[in-house]
């Protein structure tokens, strides 16, 4: 199995060791920062598979981190961890509208800190793909080509909904909110210049682009949309 490359980013010393000496018991390469420009340099430098990011850090807001990283190449598919001090419902939902794809709470259960890692790192196997071809199920999706097929059918989509469809078969399995898709599959525009009910209404014709299939992207109450993992 290759060696899997985690980052720990967080200004507590103590809770780094713990975190480090437990994922490197389990295998993992463990690299660690203190503060959100460490982590960017080191991300600069090496590939990571997986950010484990503390909820506050000193220089900087690190929602506002993910989502800038959730808008580089490269770094969209990055799984992320977030752990922070406070696990109410709010702070929650705000960590993953922001594009992270979990959340913990501290204190925590190691246990539980190691289950996590790795049904986040299994579900990147999962979906390591070419970079030209996406696939899920009956939708296969040739980037360099521009071509959708359902079933072997090749569909027609307008620009944007190719966007938002290759958007969740990158993350497919993952709750992504609305924000984060308008963000990400309008790059064209200023998304502060778009209304949110644009991400709605496309969802709904790529929906129906796709047919029966469709139905895989589930509305998430809440949070936005998922595109289901195929059983």
């Amino acid at each position: 199995m290759t060696e899997k490359n985690v980052l720990i980013v967080d200004d507590d010393s103590q809770i780094r060791e713990l975190v480090g000496d437990t994922l490197t018991a389990s295998g993992y390469a463990i690299k660690t920062a203190s503060s959100i420009s460490q982590a960017e340099g080191l991300l600069r430098r090496q590939r990571m598979h997986l950010l484990i990011l503390d909820r506050l850090l000193p220089d900087g807001d690190s929602l506002e981190f993910v989502r800038k990283l959730r808008r580089e190449p490269g770094m969209d598919s990055l799984p992320i961890l977030i752990l922070s001090a406070s696990n109410a419902a709010s702070q929650r939902s705000a960590g993953l509208y922001a594009g992270a794809d979990d959340y913990m709470g501290k204190p925590f259960s190691t246990t539980e800190l190691l289950a996590r890692v790795h049904a986040l790192l299994r579900r990147l196997s999962v979906e390591k793909i070419s970079s030209h071809i996406l696939r899920a199920g009956e939708i296969s999706m040739n980037l360099d080509a521009h071509k959708v097929e359902v079933a072997g059918r090749e569909i027609t989509l307008a620009p944007c909904e190719f966007e938002l469809l290759a958007y969740f078969l990158r993350r497919k399995g993952y709750i992504l909110s609305r924000r984060q898709l308008l963000e990400n599959c309008w790059k064209a525009v200023d998304a502060g210049s778009v209304g949110i009910n644009v991400v709605a209404v496309a969802v709904r014709r790529l929906r129906l682009a796709l047919g029966p299939v469709g139905e895989r992207i589930v509305t998430m109450h809440s949070y936005g949309y998922c595109l289901q993992l195929v059983r």
